[in-house]
C-alpha cells in the first residue's frame, strides 16, 4: 500500500522508540554503469528527522559495525505487512516480519526496511 512520507514517519518513530530490530536490504546501480549492488544491514533506528514545512526527512539506522543515514526527501514509500507478501514467501514472512517499508529514492535506489519479529532473533 503506497504511503505518504507523513504516514511513514510515525512507523519509523515507533521503530526508534521501541528499539525494534530492523533489517535493511538496499539495491541500486552504479552511476554510468550497469553494475548492480545489494547490501544487507541489521540494526536499530536511532534518529528520525522530519520537517513538514520543507517536506524533508531522514532516518539513521545503526548496527554493530555499520550505519546507514537514509534521506527520505522525495522518496516513494510503500507499507507492507506479512499478509501482503507474495504467496511463496508469505509463511516465512509471518514467522519473521512484523511489517516493512519499501523506500524508492528519486535516483532509483531501493531500500526495504523490515521490522523483525522478536528483538533478539535475526531474520532467517
Amino acid at each position: 500500500m503506497r504511503s505518504s512520507l507523513e504516514e511513514a514517519i510515525p512507523i519509523f518513530s515507533k521503530w526508534k522508540d521501541t528499539a525494534a530490530g530492523i533489517v535493511v536490504l538496499a539495491e541500486g546501480t552504479e552511476r554510468g554503469d550497469e553494475s548492480r549492488w545489494l547490501i544487507r544491514l541489521e540494526g536499530r533506528i536511532t534518529e528520525v528527522f522530519f520537517s513538514p514545512k520543507e517536506r524533508s526527512a531522514r532516518v539513521l539506522l545503526e548496527g554493530e559495525s555499520q550505519s546507514l543515514r537514509l534521506s527520505l526527501t522525495d522518496a516513494l514509500v510503500e507499507y507492507q505487512d506479512p499478509r501482503e507478501a507474495p504467496l511463496p514467501t508469505r509463511e516465512e514472512a509471518f514467522s519473521n516480519v512484523v511489517c516493512s517499508l519499501s523506500v524508492r529514492l528519486p535516483e532509483g535506489e531501493s531500500f526495504i526496511l523490515y521490522e523483525r519479529l522478536g528483538r533478539e532473533e535475526g531474520l532467517r
